[in-house]
Order: C-alpha cells, then structure tokens, then sequence
C-alpha cells in the first residue's frame, strides 16, 4: 500500500514547492480555489520567517487579491497609476495581516535579507515595507 504525502497548507491553503520560481513566495488561484507557492529562496529562512511569508500570501488568497486585481483591471485605461497604488496596498495589507497574526519581527527580519526585484512592479519598496511594519502604532 503506497502512502499518500498530505500537501502543507497554511490556514487550509495548499503549499507548493517550484524549484523554478524565481521570487520567494507568490500566491495563485482564484474564487474558492487558492494556493501558495514557494521558491528555493523559501527553504533559507528560519521557521518563524517562513510562517510569516506563509502568512502574507495566505492573507492574498483569503482577501481574494487576484479577484480584485482582475475587476479593477479597466482602471488601466483610467489612471494606469491608480492600479499600481491599488496593488501596493495589497500588500501593505497582507504584510498588516502577517503582522496581526504575531510575525511583524519575523516579517521585518525577511525584508531586511532581501533584494529589491526589477519585476516586481507593483510591490512597494522593501524600505517602505519596513517602515510602515516598525511604525509606531497611531503614528
């Protein structure tokens, strides 16, 4: 009789390992089919590091992110920068949610070990991301 190996999930979303992917972390799917996919970039964090990233790609799945992007896809024609600033608090807000869930240092601590990627356009500076995760609360 073979084993089946159970797939990792975070808050009930399927994580996948690519050796190809090029980033850290990203998350796919749509509507009530989501799932989290991770890179080799992944497998060099601590475990808490690796909760947090899990955390913040969980929070694109559960907040419907893709959705959103997709239905505000027309404001291109509009103001193509209204979309980018849309996008940017996306991830401020998954960033937000991993923090929530106890894992702000943690979060912090991954940003700080990363570079910046020319690809990633309508991600908000690593800087930036720091900032607003050490911000006094109120401030």
């Amino acid at each position: 009789m073979k084993l089946r190996r159970e797939t990792p999930r975070c808050l009930g979303y399927p994580v996948h390992y690519d050796p190809r992917l090029k980033n850290l972390s990203v998350s796919r799917g749509m509507f009530a089919w989501h799932w989290i996919v991770v890179g080799p970039e992944f497998t060099r964090l601590g475990e808490r590091e690796k909760g947090a990233v899990l955390l913040h790609e969980a929070a694109h799945c559960r907040l419907q992110h893709r959705l959103k992007r997709i239905l505000w896809a027309w404001i291109v024609l509009v103001s193509p920068s209204r979309l980018l600033k849309i996008c940017q608090e996306q991830e401020y807000e998954a960033d937000r949610f991993a923090a929530g869930c106890g894992y702000r240092d943690d979060l912090v601590s991954v940003f700080r070990k990363l570079r910046e990627e020319a690809d990633a356009p309508y991600h908000p500076s690593l800087a930036s991301r720091i900032e607003r995760l050490t911000r006094p609360q109120g401030a």
